[in-house]
């Protein structure tokens, strides 16, 4: 055992060794991150092109000018491309650079608020060692390679968490809102704070969204989302029964064709009982935290932290696509299951076996997050009988990630054990 001095020396030493071995990890990854950020952002293309549309006051969703630019469909709504407005202004590899350097500051950023919200010690060293360690996956290169805005709509929903979580509530509503602009998945959570009966952030979220869709409709006229939904069918079918697309609908439609015999497009069945499943799990989550006692649920971490960021987790997964850059939005989720099942259980609210399955099911998230099963996934070599096998194998292990995060959430959002109360003397 180490004396009270020498404990004492160690944990004022550990925070500058974290900064230092972060701020040597992120030297030797910068060559890379530069290197990636200069290849070409081939997601990042449509709302960049979709944006400066806008400036040219042209519908980037019309038939005629998806035809000049050789896109099928621009896959996002009319509300994502106002985000991209001002990068409208400079050239395609300069909003590359602009919008890869902010999705790594706000990475590091979004791990040192949770940990520091969720009064973990030393987070601001802990948290940036973590966001420079998940920059070394390659799935986050892939992110900062395409230009994505999975990280964007990560930050936003860490600071709608954080914004519930200190009940500023018209604070909370304003990334919300932005983040339902960017994609649609995010309204899962926000049908979650409706339910929970916290009308503010609705309302100022349902005003951002308003606000945005309003202007972008105005510019490119009404007839632009009706455009978006008749092209993204040809989008869908291009996507979703690839084997790399890790959402609850990818493994359904490969369930009724797999890509051994065929790549399937959109199959009305595989997508009604996704749907419906979806439903079913979201239904599950809500009843799950409704039968938490009030006097627990009033307050934290039942009242935010364990429904919010279960529904993060179903809401990506229940997305029609899930590759590999959405995995940034499952890094939030991951540290709250860890960092709350041990605060549960100290509180004890949770048995040790449950904090015992909830502490191995993040270990192996994080697992399957650094073997990355989607790099290991090639259609062609399904041909082989050698390899037939393992490559279904990989292709079941690249969803588990979201299997494991909501088995985890459901033991933690089972109603919690009552502390035990000291016997009193007769």
């Amino acid at each position: 055992m180490l004396n009270p001095r020498t404990s004492r020396l160690l944990w004022r030493l550990l925070p500058p060794a974290l900064l230092l071995i972060a701020g040597v990890l992120f030297l030797l990854r910068l060559p890379t991150l530069i290197a990636t950020l200069n290849t070409y952002p081939w997601d990042g293309k449509v709302d960049w092109l979709a944006a400066r549309a806008f400036l040219a006051g042209k519908n980037p969703y019309s038939p005629q000018e998806l035809a000049a630019v050789k896109l099928d469909g621009l896959g996002h709504p009319p509300t994502t491309s106002f985000w991209f407005i001002p990068l409208a202004l400079v050239d395609m590899q300069t909003m590359s650079k602009i919008l890869g350097t902010l999705s790594i500051c706000m990475l590091l950023i979004q791990c040192w608020l949770i940990l520091r919200e969720l009064q973990v010690r030393p987070s601001l060293s802990a948290g940036l060692l973590i966001g420079v360690l998940v920059l070394y996956r390659e799935w986050m290169r892939f992110h900062l390679h395409l230009a994505q805005i999975s990280q964007l709509i990560s930050f936003l929903l860490v600071l709608t968490w954080l914004a519930l979580r200190r009940r500023r509530e018209f604070l909370a509503g304003i990334p919300l809102g932005i983040a339902c602009t960017l994609k649609l998945f995010p309204g899962l959570v926000a049908v979650f704070i409706l339910l929970s009966r916290r009308w503010r952030p609705i309302v100022i979220a349902a005003l951002v969204y308003l606000t945005v869709a309003a202007i972008m409709t105005a510019r490119f006229g009404p007839e632009c989302w009706q455009q978006f939904i008749a092209s993204e069918h040809k989008v869908v079918d291009l996507w979703i029964g690839n084997m790399r697309n890790a959402s609850l609908y990818g493994v359904l439609i490969r369930a009724y064709s797999p890509v051994c015999v065929r790549q399937s497009g959109s199959i009305p069945e595989a997508t009604a009982i996704a749907s419906a499943i979806t439903l079913f799990l979201f239904a599950s989550v809500l009843l799950l935290w409704r039968r938490i006692p009030a006097a627990l649920r009033a307050r934290e971490p039942y009242r935010t932290d364990l429904p919010f960021m279960a529904l993060i987790v179903l809401g990506v997964f229940g997305n029609p696509f899930v590759y590999e850059h959405y995995y940034t939005l499952l890094i939030p989720p991951i540290l709250v299951a860890l960092f709350t099942s041990v605060s549960a259980y100290r509180q004890q609210h949770l048995s040790r076996l449950a904090l015992a399955f909830v502490l191995l099911a993040q270990a192996a998230t994080i697992l399957l997050l650094c073997l990355e099963p989607w790099t290991h996934l090639n259609p062609g070599l399904l041909r082989s009988r050698a390899y037939h096998v393992s490559q279904h194998l990989w292709e079941a292990a690249n969803w588990q990630t979201f299997v494991l995060l909501l088995l985890s959430y459901a033991v933690l959002l089972w109603t919690p054990r009552r502390p035990k109360q000291p016997e009193t003397p007769t």
